[in-house]
């Protein structure tokens, strides 16, 4: 909140991060309403909706995954103004041909699905995580995409894994620790939570779900996300690796 003079003027994202409510109970009791944001309730109100106004152009990604993020939470309200790609699309590995690229791991059956980690309650998902490094050594090997890293100053980290949770973003830190990717390849992997992810910037990011089982829960799913993870910047390429739900 700041302010010229006696004039406030409030910025931020009406639509807030992930809701964060655990408990079935506390929702059933006050509704999507009682975790709406101050922000969100300000905005919403009769003298937000009269006074508010909406920056509705993103910079943040290419088009494609724009219009995903755009579908999903902002009722299809953004628009895209930035078209070009800040990586060359003729040194990335093969397979990232196009910004948004889907894996799905519904063919996998009951080993791709999601368990709880063993020393605890957060959850994890091997064969996502086997995924992710099985790419990224594809990726390592990748002559023309490995001299633009080397080449390039502009970001510490190239590529972004995001986690739903603690636990998968541990284990993914653990599996690619055991790879013996190149060190200097590794270097450029960052590996975190959705949570803690806000306003940071890689060219290529990896988006790793997690949930998948078949009791019907869906909690933290890419519905689910909200600007925790919209906020993240991809540049170029955007990889969700999930189970596909037709």
């Amino acid at each position: 909140m700041g302010g010229v003079g006696w004039r406030p003027c409030a910025v931020g994202a009406p639509a807030p991060r992930h809701r964060r409510v655990e408990s079935r109970e506390r929702t059933r009791h006050l509704g999507t309403r009682g975790c709406a944001s101050d922000f969100e309730r300000l905005f919403e109100n009769g003298y937000g909706k009269s006074a508010g106004a909406r920056l509705k152009t993103q910079y943040r990604m290419l088009p494609p995954i724009g219009q995903v993020v755009s579908e999903t939470f902002y009722e299809g309200m953004l628009e895209a103004g930035r078209t070009t790609p800040e990586v060359n699309p003729e040194v990335l590995p093969e397979g990232l041909e196009q910004p948004l690229t889907w894996i799905t791991t519904d063919s996998l059956g009951a080993a791709g699905e999601e368990r709880t980690e063993s020393t605890g309650t957060s959850r994890i998902n091997p064969a996502e995580a086997d995924c992710i490094v099985a790419l990224l050594k594809e990726w390592s090997a990748t002559a023309s995409f490995i001299e633009w890293i080397a080449e390039q100053t502009k970001h510490a980290h190239v590529i972004g894994v995001i986690c739903m949770y603690a636990a998968q973003r541990d284990l993914i830190r653990r599996k690619i620790q055991a790879a013996n990717l190149p060190e200097a390849f590794r270097r450029t992997i960052k590996i975190d939570t959705v949570d803690s992810y806000q306003g940071k910037e890689n060219p290529i990011v990896v988006l790793s779900l997690v949930r998948n089982n078949v009791s019907g829960q869906a909690e933290r799913g890419l519905a689910t996300i909200k600007p925790g993870f919209c906020s993240a910047r991809t540049a170029s390429t955007l990889l969700l690796v999930e189970p596909w739900i037709a």
